[in-house]
């Protein structure tokens, strides 16, 4: 049994944000649901303090060594009650992210999820860098930050070779293997693709299905 290494976040809406006090060095995160906050980052560093002081509200108590003007915030949670991997057909919320990382507990992980994970370490894996296998990978990771508006149509294309050519390995793979039917993939279908100019990131939605006919929605932001 796999050890769970993905998980999925939903990032809340955040409207502004600003310095409130420069001494001590107190941000302020405006937006709505906070309520269910679980991790804050600033400029991509995940901040250890924080208060939520209303739904609408965060209070940040910023590191003495972050002196950089702050440019960017995030605010998320993983309390998702319409999690798009569940043991029915429902749609991840268009702000849910695919998220790396242990997490706060170590445990197993099978079904839908399993299946889940090993798409996405399958999709962001090289070709050549597998030393058990050297074809495996869909070939994603390569298209990290590759993103720009003048070529955004053929990075859209290139994210769709990279679905499929994961679809076709996985099911390859699986065909050789004793995979219950719950972790054993059925479809793979790139719902959507979209370039955002003012974040020069690809957005994607990717749809899978397994044989027990469970579906999970993945948002993929490059």
């Amino acid at each position: 049994m796999d050890i769970q290494v993905l998980r999925l976040e939903g990032v809340l809406p955040v409207s502004g944000f600003f310095m409130l006090t420069r001494v001590p060095l107190v941000l302020a995160i405006t937006g709505s649901g906070f309520d269910d906050t679980e991790a804050v980052s600033a400029n991509g560093v995940g901040m250890d303090e924080f208060s939520v002081i209303n739904g609408r509200l965060i209070l940040v108590g910023l590191p003495l060594h972050m002196t950089a003007p702050i440019t960017s915030v995030r605010v998320s949670t993983t309390k998702l009650p319409n999690l798009s991997v569940s043991p029915h057909h429902s749609v991840a919320p268009i702000r849910s992210r695919v998220a790396l990382g242990l997490g706060t507990r170590i445990e197993g992980i099978t079904g839908i999820m399993r299946l889940t994970q090993i798409f996405v370490k399958v999709l962001f894996t090289t070709p050549g860098t597998s030393i058990h296998n050297p074809h495996l990978g869909g070939g994603a990771r390569g298209l990290l930050g590759a993103a720009s508006a003048p070529e955004s149509k053929a990075l859209v294309r290139s994210f769709s070779v990279a679905v499929s050519r994961t679809s076709e390995q996985i099911t390859s793979m699986q065909a050789r293997s004793g995979a219950p039917a719950s972790e054993r993939l059925l479809l793979a279908n790139l719902v959507g693709a979209a370039f955002d100019k003012e974040s020069a990131a690809l957005s994607a939605v990717v749809s899978l299905t397994s044989f027990d006919r469970e579906q999970a929605v993945a948002n993929i932001t490059l």
